[in-house]
């Protein structure tokens, strides 16, 4: 499994769904516990909030420098992580071709 997988239980295909859906509350309650307008947002949904932060969120070149800066590194460590994957296997085989000689 890549670390994101859930098991499944009694034919439920939408738990990925569902944590998601969990995710985007919390991430609505970040939004509102951060605000400094606190009392403003009260009458907005968490999903609402969370919403608008995706609507939006191009707009502000610090936050999207700060989601290019993490797309970057989470693509450099999947390359480093497969290339240690590659390497290991890489020995697996050069010992099992040695013990045949």
């Amino acid at each position: 499994t890549n670390g994101t997988d859930f098991a499944r239980k009694a034919g439920d295909f939408f738990i990925e769904d569902k944590v998601i859906a969990l995710y985007l509350n919390e991430i609505g309650r970040l939004i509102r516990n951060f605000s400094d307008e606190r009392e403003w947002l009260k009458d907005y949904s968490n999903m609402e909030l969370v919403q608008n932060f995706l609507e939006h969120w191009q707009d502000n070149s610090e936050i999207v420098e700060l989601v290019n800066a993490d797309n970057q590194a989470i693509e450099n460590a999947s390359k480093e992580f497969k290339r240690e994957e590659d390497e290991i296997w890489e020995n697996i085989i050069s010992e099992l071709r040695s013990e045949k000689k």
